[in-house]
């Protein structure tokens, strides 16, 4: 009976593990990474994956994909900040980026990073941690959102 409670505890704490370490999506690992080599060509530190944010910008994403069209107001929020405060983020500073229509990690990051908002954004030394997500409309339109902030 030990054994059978041992290989079971086993099994369920390899589940658990192997659960955890893949909740991150491999696009989210490749944008973060892409983040933080234009962040180190600046001599910035390097942003924090935050899975809660990740959480929030896929709802973000959500309300992009119902109103059809970007918006940072998406939802009837009138601010980045509102939004955040209803999933009880606390932080000192907070930025959006948004697109639709790029297919691939690479091609939305040229397209923020060709963008003064959007790069201004990537390389603020005051941002701590991001969110990001992606998510298709039934047209196969890919909507994009990185959510940065600075925590308290």
């Amino acid at each position: 009976m030990r054994k059978i409670f041992k290989l079971l505890s086993i099994g369920i704490l390899s589940l658990f593990i192997f659960s955890v370490s893949f909740s991150t999506e491999d696009y989210q690992k490749d944008i973060l990474s892409l983040v933080n080599i234009e962040r180190e060509k600046e001599n910035l530190s390097p942003l924090t994956l935050d899975e809660k944010l990740n959480e929030i910008a896929k709802d973000k994403v959500n309300l992009l994909i119902k109103e059809g069209k970007l918006n940072h107001l998406a939802g009837g929020y009138k601010s980045l900040g509102e939004f955040l405060r209803t999933y009880d983020v606390e932080f000192l500073m907070a930025g959006e980026n948004i697109a639709r229509k790029t297919r691939t990690n690479e091609e939305t990051m040229n397209l923020w990073l060709n963008s003064k908002g959007h790069r201004a954004n990537i390389l603020n030394k005051s941002f701590t941690n991001i969110g990001i997500a992606k998510g298709s409309d039934e047209n196969g339109d890919i909507y994009w959102v990185q959510i940065f902030i600075k925590n308290k």
